[in-house]
């Protein structure tokens, strides 16, 4: 499985700069679809 890495740092980085700039933070998740990564060694 691959984690979409550099989209979840962009979401974080967005979330971020919003609480900086004054907007109020929802809580919930935020869930980012992994992709399947098919390797020799999976047989």
């Amino acid at each position: 499985m691959r984690q979409p890495f550099e989209r979840l740092g962009a979401e974080a980085i967005e979330l971020l700069l919003g609480i900086v700039g004054g907007e109020a933070a929802e809580p919930g998740r935020r869930v980012l679809a992994p992709t399947l990564t098919v390797r020799e060694s999976a047989g």
